[in-house]
C-alpha cells in the first residue's frame, strides 16, 4: 500500500505542476471574480483613489498550517480526513477503500482551472477505516470534522470531541468581534465563517469549515496569514484548559437576556456567555442581508 501511495503521490505533484498551481498556493484557497459571486457588492479604491478588482477567496480550514492541533486518535466518531494529495478520479475510489468503506470523497476546486483540485476530504464509513489512512500517513484528521463536533459537544452534549472547548465560537468571538477582528486586520471587506450549520453556504457547496474573503488582491493575499495566527491562539488557549470540556445552553434564553440587561439586570455576563455559545443565528426578516461583521 504504501508503495502504491508514493505512485499516486508523485502523478498527482506532476499534474499540479502542469496546471502551474502556484497561484494556489499564495491564496491558499479558491477565487472567483467581483461578477461571479451574485452579491451585488461594488468594487473599491485604494488610497490613491485607483480602482480595485474585487476578489472572493475561499479558504477551507484544514488547508492552514496548524502547528498546534491535536494529532490524537482521539474520539472514536471521528471518521473524516484530509488528504493533500489525493488520488486522481480514476484511483481515488480504490485507493480510499483499500482502508474501508466509504462515505464521501469530497476534493475542493482548483482555483486557476475550476476543476477538481488534488486535494480534499474522505469520509470513511468506520472510525477504524481512517485511523488506518492516517496511521500510513496517506492523510490527517479532519481539523473541520474536529472543529464542528467541538461545537456539538458544548451545545448539544450529543457528540464527544478531541478538543474540550468549543473552537467554532472562538474563532468567531463575542458576536462575531473575532473574525471582523480579522477582516479589519487584512483590510477585507468581508470574511465569513462557513461550514455545516455555519450559516448560508450560497456561494459553496462545501459543507466543511472554511472561510470566505471578499476583498483586493492584497487584502486577499493577507488572510492565511492571519487566519493562522488566530487558530494557533486558540490552539494555545485550548492546551491550557483543565477539567471537563465545556457546555453550553443556546436557543430560547436569547431573548429573555437581551430583554434583561436593557433593564440592567445583573445577570448581563452570565447571559452574555451562554450567547457566545453559539454561532451567530440571522434574525427573523432579515434574509438577504448580510451579518454584522461582513460590513466593512
Amino acid at each position: 500500500r504504501k508503495g502504491n501511495w508514493g505512485r499516486w503521490r508523485s502523478r498527482s505533484r506532476d499534474r499540479d505542476r502542469e496546471r502551474g498551481r502556484d497561484g494556489d498556493k499564495n491564496w491558499g484557497g479558491d477565487w472567483k471574480k467581483k461578477d461571479d459571486w451574485g452579491g451585488g457588492w461594488s468594487g473599491g479604491s485604494n488610497r490613491r483613489g485607483e480602482k480595485q478588482e474585487i476578489l472572493t477567496v475561499t479558504v477551507h480550514l484544514d488547508e492552514l498550517e496548524m502547528a498546534g492541533r491535536s494529532t490524537a486518535e482521539g474520539d472514536a466518531e471521528d471518521r473524516e480526513v484530509w488528504v493533500d494529495p489525493l488520488p486522481d478520479e480514476d484511483e481515488v475510489k480504490e485507493w480510499a477503500e483499500s482502508f474501508g468503506g466509504v462515505r464521501e470523497i469530497f476534493r475542493l476546486t482548483d482555483p486557476e482551472t475550476g476543476k477538481p483540485a488534488s486535494k480534499g476530504f474522505v469520509l470513511f464509513a468506520e472510525h477504524s477505516a481512517a485511523a488506518k489512512c492516517v496511521e500510513v500517513g496517506s492523510g490527517r484528521w479532519s481539523e473541520s470534522e474536529r472543529w464542528l463536533s467541538s461545537q456539538q459537544q458544548a451545545r448539544r452534549g450529543d457528540r464527544s470531541s478531541v478538543y474540550p472547548l468549543n473552537l467554532i465560537r472562538r474563532i468567531l468571538g463575542t458576536r462575531g468581534d473575532v473574525i471582523a477582528g480579522l477582516r479589519d486586520e487584512i483590510g477585507a471587506k468581508a470574511v465569513m465563517l462557513r461550514g455545516e450549520g455555519l450559516g448560508e453556504n450560497d456561494f459553496t457547496e462545501s459543507k466543511r469549515v472554511h472561510f470566505v474573503c471578499k476583498g483586493s488582491a492584497e487584502a486577499c493575499g493577507r488572510l492565511n496569514a492571519a487566519l493562522e495566527k488566530a487558530v494557533d491562539k486558540i490552539y494555545e488557549e485550548v492546551k491550557k484548559h483543565e477539567g471537563p470540556p465545556e457546555k453550553g445552553s443556546v436557543g430560547g434564553r436569547r431573548g429573555r437576556s437581551r430583554s434583561r440587561n436593557r433593564d440592567g439586570g445583573g445577570r448581563k455576563g452570565d447571559d452574555q456567555g451562554r450567547r457566545d455559545d453559539a454561532a451567530w443565528q440571522r434574525p427573523p426578516g432579515s434574509e438577504g442581508m448580510p451579518p454584522p461583521w461582513m460590513y466593512p
